[in-house]
């Protein structure tokens, strides 16, 4: 991305006849992508994210377009016929040499000779060692975009479990000690905090595997009524309590004096409530799979996401996704945090193939 950014307004991508023309959004949320706004724009485009259901679906289609196409003409407006977009004309030319490219405004008298063997390899070393150069960082320009996104997405159900804390005297959505830790999106829905429609974009992170089996049709995150929840048969009641959270892990509650407590707002600000899901291994062992295997998204109780590497909450002991004795339960005491997938529930049972 060239740093001499054009004046806000419409603006035009390419060079010569054909250029194609994009909307302020389109140009505003393309150079968010890319990281080329300044600080203040971001906090601005930020602010208008978290307010915007719109905006921030369209933010979603452009990074969901960049991550499956191979060429980026496709995700902006569709060109006109004969224009190739900036992307595909640099190529061409780069590939093209010197013969093929004055034979766009030939001088008169001019001839060319085709290039020889060695300077297509040399030409071809050239580009390949080009791609080698920006496939590292298209991948990390693509990770972040998709951190980014999650980030986003992990903040605006934050609002809507923040609201539901706020009429329902200080408490979260209560996961019973039996039930599974996903039921959090059908209080929130049957609620009224957030439509179905948003729980189901806003619970998967676009860095989950889940994300990938959804853009090829092969999931789909289902939140069913408490009614379905009660007539469904029991491969159907599995099916939709391991994907009625997408990709997120809740909060479950914890032991106090022998009673089961469920989780609620008097917890401490740096105590985590929600967080990219992990998953667990045939020994039961936690194994990290989105944002690269390095880490995930956390969001604590006061409102803010943060990068968390490893399974510790920052600043304490406390693992993100095991109670004290290891296991994906319900804590041994109030300081004892657990997010759990989900499938699990605070008694420990788990409702796929991995078992206890």
């Amino acid at each position: 991305m060239t740093s001499h950014r054009p004046p806000w307004g419409r603006s035009a991508i390419g060079l010569g006849a054909g250029w194609q023309v994009m909307t302020d959004d389109n140009e505003i949320l393309l150079r968010y992508h890319f990281g080329d706004l300044p600080a203040e724009e971001v906090l601005a485009l930020e602010a208008r994210l978290l307010a915007e259901a719109p905006l921030q679906a369209q933010l979603e289609e452009l990074r969901q377009c960049l991550a499956t196409h191979a060429d980026p003409c496709d995700c902006i407006e569709p060109k006109q016929a004969g224009s190739p977009c900036l992307v595909e004309r640099t190529v061409q030319a780069v590939l093209a040499g010197p013969c093929e490219r004055a034979t766009l405004s030939p001088p008169p008298e001019t001839s060319c000779s085709r290039f020889g063997l060695v300077e297509t390899f040399a030409l071809g070393a050239a580009a390949l060692l080009l791609v080698s150069l920006g496939l590292p960082a298209l991948q990390s320009a693509r990770e972040s975009s998709r951190r980014t996104s999650c980030e986003l997405g992990l903040a605006s159900v934050y609002q809507s479990l923040d609201l539901y804390g706020r009429e329902h005297r200080s408490h979260f959505p209560m996961i019973g000690h039996d039930e599974n830790a996903g039921l959090f999106t059908v209080s929130l829905a049957e609620g009224g905090y957030a439509s179905r429609d948003e729980l189901r974009r806003l619970t998967v992170c676009p860095s989950s595997e889940l994300a990938q089996q959804v853009a090829q049709g092969a999931a789909s995150v289902t939140i069913p009524t408490r009614r379905q929840l009660a007539s469904a048969s029991p491969d159907l009641i599995r099916a939709m309590r391991r994907l009625m959270a997408g990709s997120l892990a809740y909060r479950i509650g914890y032991y106090e004096g022998g009673a089961y407590v469920g989780p609620d707002t008097s917890m401490a600000c740096r105590s985590a409530v929600l967080a990219d899901a992990p998953q667990l291994d045939a020994a039961g062992q936690v194994v990290l799979r989105s944002h690269g295997a390095c880490g995930q998204n956390v969001l604590f109780r006061d409102g803010h996401v943060e990068f968390v590497e490893g399974c510790w909450a920052s600043a304490s002991e406390d693992h993100l996704f095991l109670n004290d004795a290891g296991k994906v339960a319900a804590g041994l005491g109030p300081r004892d945090a657990v997010l759990a997938p989900s499938e699990a529930t605070p008694s420990g049972v788990w409702f796929v193939k991995f078992g206890r």
